[in-house]
């Protein structure tokens, strides 16, 4: 149980700030489903197969003006097997760089259940028209003791759905 205690606490963290602000009054908010595919190489320590992983992470959550709280759910290849990654992640929108255009910045922690470990992350990308990103996410997988660097791409597909229906962004009312 090396990293057991830490990524409970940090994905009840996670999981207790994105509870506190569901119930927000803020009128800017928005649910968001994110998809997430990211790969790439694992440094450090030598092993004699070839240092790769990729995950596939879906994301529900919510969007508060430009911070977003997700919960995510990721099947993850840490070769050369495949485990099940539970937790959460946060991010900040940075104001548009273009028109369209912005500056996606994120923290992410998944625990890996049946390694028993933590994977923790940090994610730079550009996001366009709230639809699509392309990003960067270095991080370290405390159950491999081995640091990552990946490339991923992303949608939400709630917008995809509602540009493809033609459908407005849904006007929220303050819980009061």
């Amino acid at each position: 149980m090396r990293s057991l205690p830490r990524s409970w606490i940090a994905t009840c963290l996670l999981a207790a700030l994105f509870a506190a602000l569901s119930g927000s009054t803020c009128a800017a908010q928005r649910f968001v489903l994110p998809l997430d595919l990211r790969q790439g190489l694992v440094f450090g320590a030598d092993q004699p197969r070839t240092p790769y992983q990729f995950d596939a992470t879906l994301s529900p959550g919510l969007e508060v003006d430009s911070v977003q709280l997700n919960l995510a759910i990721a099947p993850a290849y840490t070769n050369p097997e495949w485990d099940l990654g539970l937790g959460g992640s946060m991010s900040v929108l940075v104001p548009k760089l273009l028109s369209d255009i912005g500056l996606r910045i994120s923290a992410q922690a998944l625990y890996l259940c049946w390694e028993s470990a933590l994977r923790l992350s940090l994610g730079l990308g550009i996001e366009a028209l709230g639809l699509v990103r392309i990003g960067v996410w270095p991080g370290y997988d405390f159950g491999m003791e081995r640091a990552f660097l990946g490339v991923g791409v992303g949608l939400d597909i709630v917008s995809v759905v509602r540009v493809l229906s033609g459908a407005r962004e849904p006007e929220f009312e303050p819980i009061p």
